[in-house]
């Protein structure tokens, strides 16, 4: 798709397009709050591309007062000057533009990874995850860093995001060669994302436990982590009801569940609709009076979606189960490709 990013005859600028891309972002975030009744996928061509020009700008600056800048600082520092910079190490206050890009970048990266598990596409942005995404996210903030950590914008640590990207793009691998992962790439793929999973909410467990996380910040985070999970084996085996690592998730989603005040579902739209299009008969009750204690204004949008795909999961079990459904095909089948963020 391109885009004319000309005024006349004067290229518009790195902060111009930074500003234009931040503008098509709230409109995105409005047509996710509207759910099914609105298109959100109209304006997302068009911010991938964006997103991707200001990322390849001329103008960006590997090296500031002298020191050398990782490369998603670089684009930043393309944008504008930062209000302030310690010189060692290199970090910085940003400026309300570059804070406003910040904050889209990381709205995009995340609406992109978990529209691919609808699409049943690997994600588009997936190549700029290491230059944009934090190597740690811990649920904490980092003043002056330059990525972004997805735990501060959903709750999601990066480690976690990243899982469900690269199951994403195994799926789509796996549907578009008819492989069964067991050859040797794919095997050797899934048995790391596997284990970066296991190792992931290992840690977030360990922390809780230890006191050196939050539950603020680990249960959202583990509640991510176990719907990651029974993706990962949707995608590896098929939609299975009775499998031992998906009833097990779901039992723990359930019980993490209970202790997220209502108006924090909305942000866990993704995750409650994995565990609860999984939910056997007799969990059927639980994932109900969840929706139903979620006042209206939060059941607008995702969670609505999250409802509607669940409760149609539950009438079309055999069906799904006996197709062996991955998640993507499973959910087409189920009514329109929704938008769970």
């Amino acid at each position: 798709m391109a885009l004319n990013l000309h005024m006349g005859n004067t290229p518009v600028t790195v902060s111009e397009r930074a500003e234009l891309f931040n503008s098509i972002i709230q409109v995105i975030v409005f047509e996710m709050a509207l759910g099914n009744s609105a298109p959100w996928d109209t304006h997302f061509p068009a911010a991938i591309t964006l997103f991707e020009d200001i990322m390849a700008a001329s103008a960006a600056r590997s090296t500031y007062r002298g020191q050398s800048q990782s490369r998603f600082a670089s684009v930043l520092l393309g944008i504008e000057d930062p209000m302030w910079t310690n010189p060692s190490p290199s970090n910085h206050i940003w400026s309300a533009s570059q804070t406003g890009f910040r904050f889209c970048a990381g709205l995009l990266i995340f609406i992109d990874i978990i529209a691919s598990t609808s699409l049943g596409k690997a994600p588009q942005l997936l190549r700029y995850h290491s230059d944009v995404l934090a190597k740690s996210d811990d649920g904490l903030p980092a003043v002056g860093e330059a990525e972004i950590r997805l735990s501060g914008i959903f709750g999601c640590y990066n480690r976690i995001a990243e899982s469900i990207a690269e199951i994403s793009s195994l799926s789509s691998w796996k549907s578009a060669l008819g492989s069964d992962l067991q050859d040797t790439q794919g095997s050797h793929r899934f048995h790391n994302v596997t284990l970066a999973l296991e190792n992931s909410l290992h840690d977030i467990q360990q922390n809780l436990a230890a006191r050196a996380t939050s539950s603020e910040s680990a249960v959202p985070a583990l509640i991510w982590g176990f719907a990651a999970d029974i993706y990962r084996v949707i995608a590896a085996e098929g939609w299975q009801l009775a499998n031992p690592s998906i009833r097990a998730n779901v039992a723990q989603i359930m019980n993490l569940l209970d202790s997220v005040p209502s108006n924090q579902l909305r942000t866990m739209a993704w995750p409650i609709c994995i565990a609860g299009c999984f939910a056997e008969k007799h969990e059927e009750s639980f994932f109900s009076a969840l929706f139903l204690r979620s006042n209206r204004a939060e059941s607008f949008g995702a969670l609505r979606d999250a409802q509607g795909l669940v409760e149609k999961a539950w009438r079309s079990r055999d069906e799904l189960c006996e197709r062996s459904f991955d998640f993507a095909s499973g959910s087409a089948t189920l009514g329109p490709r929704t938008l769970l963020v």
